[in-house]
């Protein structure tokens, strides 16, 4: 990270931290607050002290159930301490409280699904990365699902564990979204779709707002199983109540495609090269208006996906079955030959 930038979100740290401080001496039973200001200390915790630690324990006599609490501290934990203080939390905290407040248990899934995100990376990656460690939910979403994470939670022992605790949990609340969210997504990843079915339509029959990534997830299964239609019916649903949502869309238009439902995502990918004007989208474009026999315009879409990127060859290898298509055969062949010389190694993976 430039130095500069450090400076900054360091800067804004610190921000928040005296902001965080200030909220619980106005209110010590602000459970947003204390969770957000045990996250805002991790940059500055070392191993000889932990001001995490210090909120942490006050935060747990004023709210001792309140789950986000001991989420952000086991965070902050993992990424910075030894074994031992790990160990030291689960038996001073975890297992005597979750006898208590059953939820508490889904910190034992938590620590295997964060495990799994950490297998996926060197651990100079993980110093650099978690030296300011409020960014980790989002990071843990870019690198999510390749396979050493997936071998991970695979192990027998691994998948038991945050079994039994998802379970344990969803027993004691069982409308959490959050916990049906992460062992859903852990699921996937281990590649138990069938479970991972189960909880994320249970989610959307609670509450299909919650999280659009949930109904995309779903659509993507039955798009696997070359269940087109169903896998429409979710997306559509998604885009009906996130009507710009760009994962969204594409994943409609891409479905469309593959059901050659090719008007409806000519439809899908004109919107969306109007809010996201990206290559890929434009492209896609040129091929749905192609099949639609629109030639004219899927030249053009063809010639706007080139213009954007002139490096990727798979607009030119599309462009040149445009014209093919049309019957131009020699004009085709010469932006496919284009296409082999700049790379063209097979249809792009979606």
């Amino acid at each position: 990270m430039p130095q500069d930038v450090e400076e900054m979100v360091h800067l804004g740290l610190k921000m928040v931290l005296e902001r965080t401080e200030k909220a619980v001496e106005i209110n010590a039973k602000n459970a947003a607050a204390w969770h957000y200001l045990i996250l805002s200390t991790v940059p500055y915790n070392t191993e000889s002290e932990s001001i995490s630690l210090r909120y942490f324990r006050q935060a747990v006599r004023e709210i001792p159930d309140y789950y986000w609490i001991y989420e952000a501290y086991q965070r902050s934990l993992f990424w910075h301490a030894s074994a031992k203080r790990i160990s030291h939390f689960y038996q001073t905290y975890v297992s005597i409280r979750a006898e208590q407040y059953p939820h508490l248990n889904f910190l034992y899934a938590e620590n295997h699904i964060m495990s799994a995100f950490a297998a996926e990376m060197t651990k100079d990656a993980i110093d650099h990365i978690y030296k300011d460690a409020p960014v980790s939910r989002f990071l843990e979403h870019l690198v999510w699902g390749t396979s050493s994470s997936r071998k991970y939670l695979k192990n027998r022992s691994v998948w038991e564990e945050i079994e039994n605790s998802f379970h344990k949990a969803h027993a004691y609340k069982p409308e959490n979204l959050y916990f049906m969210k992460r062992y859903s997504a852990a699921a996937l990843n281990a590649q138990k779709t069938k479970i991972a079915q189960i909880y994320l339509d249970r989610m959307i029959a609670i509450d299909p707002t919650y999280d659009i990534y949930t109904i995309i997830r779903a659509g993507y299964l039955e798009q696997k199983k070359k269940n087109f239609n169903e896998a429409i019916a979710y997306y559509q649903m998604a885009v009906k109540l996130f009507p710009e949502h760009r994962h969204a869309l594409g994943a409609l238009g891409f479905v469309y495609t593959q059901n050659n439902q090719w008007p409806e995502s000519a439809q899908i990918y004109q919107k969306l090269t109007k809010i996201y004007p990206k290559r890929m989208y434009w492209a896609n474009l040129c091929a749905s208006l192609a099949r639609v026999k629109q030639y004219d315009n899927a030249h053009k879409a063809c010639d706007k996906a080139i213009e954007i990127d002139p490096a990727e060859p798979w607009s030119y290898h599309l462009k040149g079955w445009v014209y093919k298509w049309q019957g131009q055969n020699e004009k085709g062949e010469e932006y496919i030959k284009h296409a082999k010389a700049i790379g063209w190694k097979g249809y792009p993976k979606y």
